[in-house]
């Protein structure tokens, strides 16, 4: 049985209106994930899944762009994953192109990380996959969150009950 996050109207609303939804809906779904990991399939919806999906992106690549993302481990999660399909369906075209564009190399690349490299070395990774400067300017230039989220506000009941 799938079990629904819960939120307070009012926490929602303050969040909307101080433009920190995604923050705090992405908190709160990583939360449980964490907690929760060997039944997270089962206890996500899709919906819930392409959010967090996508927050893990957002955040990684953010910051330290795809190789970052692939580092961690996430590669697998977003570029093996119908993510870019469902982000399409929410208004974010450009990202879901990014995606599918990126995806076969990004996969390749993650194989050839996997478990190679430590932390102190990622400058080496930087210089040695130079190709992904071009990637992470494409997405920080279209991160695809306003229309992730214009999506999630609209369709709210879908991540998160709401406690009137």
């Amino acid at each position: 049985m799938r079990e629904m996050l819960t939120l307070k109207r009012e926490e929602i609303d303050t969040a909307i209106e101080e433009n920190k939804l995604f923050e705090v809906l992405f908190n709160k779904h990583l939360d449980l994930w964490e907690k929760e990991t060997q039944n997270i399939m089962i206890n996500f919806t899709d919906e819930q899944i392409t959010f967090v999906m996508y927050g893990i992106m957002f955040a990684q690549a953010s910051v330290g762009g795809f190789l970052q993302l692939l580092y961690h481990g996430f590669g697998i999660y977003i570029f093996g994953s119908p993510l870019a399909a469902s982000i399409r369906k929410w208004g974010a075209t450009a990202t879901a192109d990014l995606i599918q564009d990126i995806a076969p190399r990004c996969l390749e690349v993650a194989n050839e990380i996997n478990g190679k490299y430590t932390p102190e070395m990622i400058p080496e990774l930087i210089e040695k996959y130079d190709d992904f400067g071009f990637y992470n300017k494409r997405f920080m230039e279209n991160t695809g969150l306003k229309e992730v989220m214009t999506y999630v506000e609209n369709n709210i009941e879908k991540f998160i009950t709401i406690i009137e």
